[in-house]
């Protein structure tokens, strides 16, 4: 196969292979997943700036505001560059601030720093400069839970049978064989000591389903999505009325209009201060995922 043939792609192959249910694993792949489904959700355009510019500036404004909070914007030269910004100048409330410091591998704020709205430019997420690297990690526990939940189901569904060894030979015996099982290989076992082996048939003890997890982690992504305020609706079990789902649009509405309307006041501020226009928008368009509503109630 094509990746086989990357030397990259070899080096890890045993990796994955030996840890494919590990919860390490599903918890980074969640976290790379729920952060890579937010970050284009606002787009920023540069007058004056090549396409390859205004993506690469858009993706770093962005990355700063989803997880940290905040953007600073400056302009140490002849173009503007996002930076972490760190807050200081006290003012009459403990959470604003009259100028920040920063740094990047090439170039880095003098003396008490930049001033906010002189020439540095602070952008906030939203109207109370939260990030969602808390709520990627929250939901990528769940998640990870969830998958290796799901991945112990599938493997016990061949066989749900638990084993007690008397020796460490017998153990091992035991463990090979569940190994090829979880590769998929139907194996035999050569042993005969492992004819004594005591087992256990575990194969009706388990309260979940294979279509529960899945259920859960369709709503747990549902959740996600919902919490940040894009609309993605899974399959409706109850009717819902009018208002029920006017209600829960205009939530939605309101937590994208926020990080809207913070970004928007960024996007004047960099005008005002470096004198260079530019857009943002918003790219959210409603996720439905198999939607029932019935007609008669809406």
């Amino acid at each position: 196969m094509y990746l086989d043939c990357i030397d990259m792609f070899t080096q890890l192959k045993d990796h994955y292979n030996g840890g494919a249910s590990s919860y390490k694993l599903a918890y980074e792949y969640w976290r790379s997943y729920l952060l890579n489904s937010i970050n284009n959700l606002f787009v920023w355009e540069f007058d004056g700036y090549s396409r390859a510019e205004n993506k690469k500036l858009s993706k770093q404004i962005e990355n700063r505001l989803l997880l940290l909070g905040k953007c600073g914007i400056v302009k140490p030269k002849n173009k503007i560059i996002a930076v972490e910004p760190m807050l200081n100048g006290i003012t009459d409330y403990f959470d604003e601030y009259t100028k920040f410091t920063y740094a990047t591998p090439l170039h880095h704020s003098t003396g008490e720093g930049v001033y906010i709205g002189k020439d540095g430019v602070l952008i906030d997420n939203d109207n109370l400069r939260d990030g969602y690297m808390h709520m990627i990690h929250h939901y990528s526990i769940m998640l990870a839970h969830t998958e290796v939940t799901l991945v112990n189901v599938l493997i016990n569904c061949r066989v749900g049978k638990v084993y007690v060894a008397s020796t460490d030979k017998v153990a091992q015996s035991i463990r090979d064989f569940r190994s090829k099982l979880y590769r998929g290989k139907n194996d035999v076992i050569v042993d005969k000591s492992f004819l004594g082996v005591e087992v256990h048939d575990e194969s009706t003890s388990s309260p979940l389903s294979l279509k529960d997890l899945l259920d859960t982690r369709d709503t747990l992504l549902t959740n996600f999505y919902q919490d940040i305020g894009i609309n993605r609706q899974k399959q409706k079990r109850e009717r819902m009325i009018a208002d029920e789902v006017s209600a829960n649009d205009q939530l939605l509405k309101f937590n994208l209009d926020d990080m809207t309307e913070c970004r928007e006041i960024g996007s004047e501020e960099i005008y005002n201060v470096f004198g260079v226009k530019c857009t943002v928008k918003c790219m959210v368009k409603d996720l439905d995922v198999d939607e029932e509503v019935d007609d008669e109630q809406i």
